[in-house]
């Protein structure tokens, strides 16, 4: 194992030696684009999924390498006929002629780490089965170890800022999951669920046939991108939109999106999109979903105050640093929001805006990355339906989509719910509070010291403020009381008071103590203008 381990670490390192990727330009050390993209085709498949993983990293490379990176193809070398049908005996323990009545020699498609072939069932149904090849896992594994070797020992040499090896952690996660046609299966599965009400189409798995190995879906006959014949102008600007739109809702309203959709994984079968090969799934989280949409919406909407207070949510940026960072935000939805797609990358602009994030020292969640790969990827079906497209009417679409999703009622409950388990916990944490302040007062550590002049109008003023202070604190600890008995009781369900009445003694707490906060408002006002 260390002789092959050894073998193929000098053929890694011998070829990237060879290609002279690194070169001499005025005077410096540059990382050529085009022999990298080159070299990585030629080492595998675990090369050229690195390439395609890193083709987002604007941190590491110049644009030059990342366009050329961008062009990476997933192929491979077609393994014989033969040497399937014995994969598929193997997996399904079964001779193929009891699960097949007819398989088509020639491949549908041909990727590094699988081949697609078409077949029809002993039902009699069209099928479509991907199958992995036989020793690329071997192969991924073994190039994985040594990577994973090389970036240690970068990291110790180098002590970069990002570690090489997190990045390659990361990848090969990544990496796994796409070997894994199992959890492909999974993503499939979900997918369909979040789009079945949709003009989007997923294959039908067949379980039963599935392994981790072998993936047997329904055979779809829809056209490319590339090769539909479109009736109008207006019906190709029509899909695009639609497309678009969509992506756009399963990354900012599902939170559940394709990871990888460029051209060759979406096809037209009438009316309908079709989605292909699910092995990278990408997910946005609610809170970061919700934040992301509130960021869009006032970039678009050119709202650059609103929009600086939501990045630096949470920083204490002083007023010029603030004022320099609505600006740069202006400037950057200039260059962006309202161009076409033909003039600039959807991946980019977000791409950009986190290298804006960063300049400032803004937090930045970890799935815009991801968000930024898909519409990098993206951004290729869009162009060629509809270059004109611009990324300002995408979000206003998507943005009535989010609204609904947001307001529907089990969002509304969901939330209701939150804010329930929130007013428990704080009315939990109220003795500990009290008690905490008490042993300070006790212990005089929390002194208190007002030095006044002696003034009889003032000291009026002074205890007529104190009295309603008071009187406004013990209200609001009766209305905090109030409020956590009545939801002790909604929560656990208790048969002393029902979900109704527990509803209409919380709206009459509420109003009462509504009632009497404004009289005192009226009060103070009243004191001041005296």
């Amino acid at each position: 194992m260390i002789v092959i381990h050894l073998r193929r670490l000098i053929q890694i390192l011998n070829s990237i030696w060879k290609s002279r990727v690194f070169q001499t330009y005025q005077g410096k050390e540059i990382l050529n684009g085009n022999l990298l993209r080159t070299q990585l085709q030629t080492l595998g498949p675990t090369f050229i999924k690195l390439g395609q993983f890193l083709s987002t990293r604007d941190d590491l490379f110049t644009d030059e390498v990342l366009r050329e990176l961008e062009k990476l193809q997933d192929q491979g070398d077609a393994l014989p006929f033969g040497e399937i049908e014995h994969l598929l005996e193997s997996e399904w323990k079964l001779p193929i002629s009891t699960v097949l009545r007819e398989i088509f020699e020639q491949p549908l498609g041909n990727a590094s780490i699988g081949q697609v072939y078409k077949a029809v069932l002993i039902s009699g149904e069209t099928v479509a089965i991907k199958v992995q090849k036989s020793s690329v896992e071997k192969q991924i594994q073994q190039d994985l170890t040594l990577i994973t070797l090389l970036a240690k020992k970068l990291d110790n040499w180098l002590s970069p800022t990002i570690l090489y090896s997190d990045i390659v952690r990361e990848f090969a996660v990544s990496l796994q999951k796409e070997l894994d046609f199992e959890q492909e299966m999974v993503h499939m599965q979900s997918f369909a669920r979040y789009n079945k009400s949709s003009n989007i189409l997923v294959p039908k798995v067949y379980r039963n046939l599935s392994t981790k190995k072998v993936l047997v879906m329904e055979y779809m006959q829809g056209e490319k991108v590339t090769h539909h014949q479109f009736s109008s102008q207006a019906q190709k600007r029509e899909f695009a939109n639609r497309f678009a739109s969509h992506l756009f809702c399963q990354i900012f309203v599902d939170g559940y999106f394709h990871a990888d959709p460029h051209p060759g994984n979406v096809l037209i079968l009438g009316n309908d999109l079709i989605y292909l090969d699910f092995g990278n799934i990408g997910k946005v989280y609610g809170p970061t979903r919700k934040w992301m949409g509130k960021l869009f919406f006032h970039l678009t909407n050119e709202n650059f105050e609103h929009l600086a207070e939501i990045l630096a949510e949470d920083m204490h940026l002083d007023a010029k640093t603030k004022k320099k960072l609505v600006y740069d935000l202006s400037v950057f939805s200039d260059n962006y929001v309202n161009s076409p797609v033909k003039s600039v990358k959807l991946g980019e602009v977000l791409f950009d805006l986190i290298k804006l994030m960063k300049e400032y020292d803004l937090y930045v969640p970890s799935e815009m990355m991801v968000v930024g790969s898909a519409l990098l990827k993206a951004e290729r079906t869009i162009a060629l339906l509809d270059p004109e497209l611009t990324l300002a009417s995408l979000i206003k679409n998507t943005g009535i989509e989010m609204l609904k999703e947001r307001y529907q009622p089990n969002s509304l409950i969901k939330e209701v719910k939150v804010k329930e388990m929130e007013w428990l916990e704080a009315l939990q944490d109220i003795p500990n509070h009290v008690n905490k302040a008490l042993k300070n007062i006790a212990t005089g550590t929390t002194p208190i010291t007002i030095d006044l002049q002696s003034d009889k109008l003032l000291d009026r003023k002074i205890d007529r403020m104190v009295n309603l202070i008071t009187f406004s604190i013990v209200l609001l600890s009766f209305s905090i009381i109030s409020t956590g008995i009545i939801l002790s009781l909604k929560v656990t369900n208790n048969s002393i008071i029902s979900s109704d009445h527990a509803a209409t003694l919380g709206v009459t707490s509420s109003l009462v103590v509504t009632v009497v906060f404004i009289g005192i408002l009226i009060s103070l006002v009243k004191k001041k203008i005296k």
